[in-house]
């Protein structure tokens, strides 16, 4: 499976490890300081390439993930916390792309 990560602090750096560990590949890093960042924002051209993306960036991006990851067509885990106020808007980006 190809992964993209979104928000590239600790438990991004962990995800990293454990996937490779697991044979899975990381083509997409999106991450505002990381060196080994492949975007520095989140956006559907920045997940081409992942077959899944998982978010650990913060609940201020949340909503960009979720839209970005509903233009690519890909599936999106969300670790980040503190965004629940947001489902509601959540909840229809993700029904305006189903298919």
């Amino acid at each position: 499976m190809k992964i993209a990560l979104i928000g590239y602090g600790g438990m991004g750096q962990a995800l990293k490890f454990a996937a490779l560990s697991r044979g899975h590949t990381v083509p997409v890093i999106i991450d505002r300081t990381s060196g080994e960042a492949t975007a520095a924002s989140i956006s559907a051209e920045a997940l081409a390439g992942a077959d899944i993306a998982i978010d650990f960036s913060s609940a201020e991006e949340v909503l960009d993930s979720v839209r970005a990851a509903v233009e690519a067509g890909i599936p999106l885990v969300v670790g980040t916390t503190g965004w629940y106020e947001k489902m509601d808007e959540v909840k229809a980006l993700v029904a305006s792309g189903k298919r």
